[in-house]
């Protein structure tokens, strides 16, 4: 899995909980990338989901690591 497809994963994950949260005004949000960890790994504001680039490599670490153990 690419580092994109986790992206949209972790989009449709943060979609979810803001919808549960009853916050359903700007749906769908947007996904963009973010070099600054100033925010946080991911945050949500003004209808877009912003994902650290590291947090998307984290999980591309993660995923493949548990692909390889299979």
């Amino acid at each position: 899995m690419n580092a994109q497809t986790q992206g949209h994963l972790v989009a449709e994950l943060w979609s979810t909980l803001l919808q549960a949260s009853g916050n359903t005004d700007d749906f769908p949000p947007t996904l963009e990338t973010v070099e600054s960890d100033a925010m946080g790994p991911a945050y949500y504001s003004g209808g877009t989901i912003h994902l650290h680039q590291g947090l998307l490599d984290s999980l591309q670490n993660t995923l493949s690591d548990a692909d390889a153990a299979r």
